[in-house]
């Protein structure tokens, strides 16, 4: 029943109460009567019909009285229900207020992503004309003095990519020539100066990068060209770099440089907040595309993949839901105030880059490598799974001709990359593109220094033991050192590094790990052996 109604309903009651208390009805008159034990007064309806009426009056009230008091009641209610339903209704404007409010600000933000994500699209529209342009050029300039491309094979049938002869050496598909045959395939050429033009043109971006790929597939060599192309074009870059260890970062000054503790979850990720909170400053500030051009603001996220693993954890969850509304909206916004992260991962997780499906093709610059390595022992490592990956994903590569296209192509350069030893790398800047990287060349990790077990020296030495922890092919029988001080979980220094990381390619479960490192066993709660534990996975997952 709506208020209205029992308003209506309580002032009827009142107004029933107010007429019944002012009339004078008959069923309330009292009669004066002779009787023989003298004179009574009566109401009218019980006096016997043959008594002598004495006098005729009006009644005690009672009727009226009970009317006066059922209209004092009934609009009494009425003005209740009045105030509540007023009160109600402010309440109700109080809040459709708010939502109104809400509605306006998520629309602002909405108008702010997809001005964005026109200006990419815009640019991207202007980069094609551009290099349609410089196409229709060369052609009309090979025209003019004469040019005759070389015959070559035709493309063969996607899921049939022949081998490596039939690749280079079409054989009787052309004509012989003196030229060598693997310097006159001009596809070969083509995807070299596709993959050299990727990374040439990575620094000039505002975009977020994301780079995927397995270990030893090229990240750091695409990182560290990125990283001096943008020191070299924009000297007075910001940049700022969190890292699963430590290692060089050339042109990054230390200070701006952390290791990701597991331990410390929220103050390794400082740098995230400085670099968010430069976002909010240039926002809050009237600018155009020219205002921040030469003052790039960068986050490298170094080796991602295993501190987004920690991040995720139930116990940091709050964390994490900070970390990647942040990381979401420098990707969403950043790039139109030249502010922006580069995520080196080993797995294409795009959950762990803060940006929603739907969005990562308008909001990110997406990079994937691949390379299956042999090993001196003639084993295969690597694989081109994450670029597989990536072609296949509809929110990565809209159109499927596009997608049947680029896993063609892959498919042709993956005999290619295996032979020569050189990675494959995609990419989804402007037309999704395939090319084959220059040759990386590998070398085993550095020695981690040691001290040996009973010195308190200070300065660095080594031992073959420690020498030896990071090569592939070694495999100790029993790779803790003689004379070996137990260490502590809470102090992680080289030495028990690099004997963790030996226990562990000797093929040694976590149990005995700790137990012959840190002297700790398995016993009930306690809190020195889970320290332990959370080193012992932490190293595991960094290696293998």
């Amino acid at each position: 029943m709506s208020s209205r109604l029992k308003i209506s309903l309580a002032l009827s009651v009142g107004v029933c109460g107010l007429i019944l208390a002012g009339a004078n009805l008959p069923v309330d008159t009292q009669l004066t009567i002779r009787t023989k034990l003298g004179k009574r007064t009566q109401p009218h309806w019980i006096v016997p019909a043959d008594s002598k009426v004495v006098k005729t009056e009006g009644g005690s009230g009672l009727i009226r009285l009970f009317g006066g008091l059922v209209g004092c009641v009934g609009f009494g209610i009425a003005m209740h229900l009045a105030g509540t339903d007023e009160r109600q209704q402010v309440l109700f404007w109080q809040k459709q207020g708010a939502i109104d409010s809400i509605q306006i600000k998520e629309h602002e933000a909405t108008a702010e992503i997809y001005a964005g994500a026109r200006l990419k699209k815009l640019q991207m529209e202007a980069q094609a004309d551009v290099d349609y342009h410089s196409l229709q050029i060369q052609q009309k300039f090979r025209e003019a003095i004469g040019w005759k491309p070389i015959a070559q094979q035709s493309i063969l049938p996607y899921g049939k990519p022949g081998t490596l002869e039939e690749i280079i050496n079409p054989g009787d598909k052309v004509e012989a020539t003196t030229t060598p045959v693997i310097e006159s395939n001009p596809n070969l050429d083509i995807s070299r100066q596709i993959a050299t033009k990727i990374l040439n043109s990575l620094a000039g971006i505002n975009t977020s990068i994301f780079l995927a790929a397995p270990t030893r597939c090229g990240k750091t060599h695409t990182l560290h060209k990125w990283l001096a192309d943008l020191i070299t074009r924009f000297p007075r870059a910001s940049l700022y770099v969190i890292s699963q260890k430590y290692e060089d970062f050339p042109g990054v000054s230390s200070n701006r440089l952390t290791v990701f503790d597991a331990m410390l979850p929220e103050e390794s990720m400082n740098f995230l907040d400085e670099v968010y909170e430069k976002l909010l400053e240039r926002k809050s500030k009237p600018a155009t595309e020219e205002t921040y051009r030469d003052y790039p603001v960068k986050l490298i996220l170094e080796d991602w993949f295993a501190t987004h693993q920690c991040l995720v954890q139930k116990k940091n969850a709050q964390l994490w839901e900070s970390v990647a509304a942040k990381l979401g909206m420098i990707a969403t916004v950043g790039g139109q105030y030249n502010v922006g992260y580069f995520i080196c991962t080993q797995s294409f997780n795009i959950a762990s880059s803060g940006v929603a499906d739907s969005n990562i093709r308008l909001n990110l610059a997406l990079l994937a490598q691949g390379l299956v390595r042999t090993t001196s022992n003639d084993e295969e490592q690597g694989s081109y799974g994450v670029i597989e990956q990536m072609i296949n994903n509809s929110n990565v590569i809209a159109g499927k001709e596009t997608r049947d296209r680029l896993a063609s192509d892959l498919s042709l350069l993956i005999p290619i990359s295996m032979a020569e030893q050189t990675p494959i790398i995609l990419s989804t800047i402007g037309n999704p593109v395939l090319g084959l990287m220059p040759k990386i060349e590998v070398h085993s990790a550095p020695a981690a220094p040691s001290l040996a077990p009973d010195s308190t020296d200070t300065t660095p030495s080594s031992t073959p033991l420690l020498d030896k922890a990071f090569s592939d092919s070694h495999q100790p029988h029993h790779p803790i050192p003689q004379g070996w001080r137990v260490a502590s979980p809470a102090d992680i220094t080289p030495v028990v590094r690099g004997v963790i990381v030996a226990c562990i390619r000797a093929g040694w479960g976590q149990t005995k790990t700790i137990q012959e490192v840190f002297g700790i066993t398995k016993s009930g709660n306690n809190p020195n052996y889970d320290l332990a534990r959370e080193v012992f996975q932490q190293i595991s997952n960094e290696i293998n």
